[in-house]
């Protein structure tokens, strides 16, 4: 039941969180959306709305990653059009969560997942250098409202990618 509880959460926080923009968003409107109590989403989410979010990134964007064992151009390229499918859900959790201590942990969350994928193509250095690249796109991507396709700045983290393999 657990597990299913953890779900039930996660898509009433995917639901509400793709419908518009939000520049605040409370625990009270997340249990208004899923009908449970306070005490079962602290029961579930110690933090609260906080690991609510970071679940619901590790299991829409991490996880395939890992179990799918994508290599980086495959990663991105799933990453890219999921966010780009997902635009006010990926705007609002940015615009939540963001903050440099959050960034520095997504990006070691992306060099794990991406781990499985890649570690007999790169070296743990030259991987953490392409997330960061891959988070500095999506920031860029996220606060100028996808502007961009994501072959745009695929093709760009590919370019990036090829100059690094290069370069050592």
């Amino acid at each position: 039941m657990t597990q299913l509880t953890k779900f039930v959460i996660m898509d009433a926080l995917k639901n509400d969180l793709s419908q518009k923009q939000f520049t605040k968003y409370t625990v009270t409107e997340l249990l208004r959306s899923t009908r449970i109590s306070r005490s079962t989403l602290y029961y579930h989410f110690d933090g609260g709305l906080d690991d609510a979010l970071v679940f619901t990134f590790h299991h829409e964007l991490l996880q395939p990653l890992k179990t799918q064992r994508l290599n980086w151009e495959m990663g991105t390229t799933f990453i890219l059009n999921y966010l780009f499918a997902h635009q006010v859900l990926a705007t609002n959790i940015y615009a939540l969560t963001a903050g440099p201590q959050r960034l520095e942990g997504a990006r070691e969350e992306l060099c794990r997942a991406f781990w499985a994928g890649c570690r007999e193509q790169y070296q743990q250095q030259q991987l953490r250098l392409l997330c960061a690249a891959l988070l500095t796109e999506i920031q860029i991507w996220t606060t100028n409202h996808f502007a961009e396709s994501p072959a745009a700045i695929q093709a760009r983290l590919l370019t990036f990618e090829q100059n690094l393999a290069t370069s050592h």
